[in-house]
């Protein structure tokens, strides 16, 4: 696992977060406005948090293109893509702060919305660790 490779990948996760909450679909941590000495720690633990998805998607990512068939890769694919936008989903509910809280709701109130809003949310996060190496 190269860290470089990690660092830019994991810096692209944030542009893509934040080209997220620029249509709604999410609430970006860090343009909340904080006092004193909190704004700092409130971004390296948000940084720290986007280095545990940035390894999570690396791993997936991995995992994907080990894949024979390409069917098999393809049904990982999507797989992945709901599991990094569930991942996004699980810190809020828990109430963590200083992460993206995603917006379930984002495309209206039917039954599929909120997985709607989770695969598209995760398809690019996803697309960042396939592409490359």
């Amino acid at each position: 696992m190269d860290i470089g490779h990690l660092a830019i990948r994991g810096l692209f996760v944030i542009l893509i977060l934040f080209f997220l909450s620029l249509v709604g679909a999410i609430t970006f941590p860090l343009a909340t406005p904080t006092t004193g000495g909190a704004g700092l720690v409130n971004f390296l633990v948000f940084l720290l948090v986007m280095l545990f998805l940035a390894v999570v998607g690396y791993l997936f990512g991995k995992g994907i293109r080990t894949a024979k068939k390409p069917a098999e890769a393809i049904i990982l694919t999507y797989i992945g893509a709901l599991a990094m936008g569930a991942i996004l989903t699980i810190p809020p509910l828990l109430q963590l702060p200083y992460i993206a809280n995603v917006h379930l709701n984002w495309l209206g109130s039917n039954w599929y919305s909120a997985p709607l809003t989770i695969f598209i949310i995760g398809s690019p996060i996803m697309l960042t660790f396939l592409a490359g190496d």
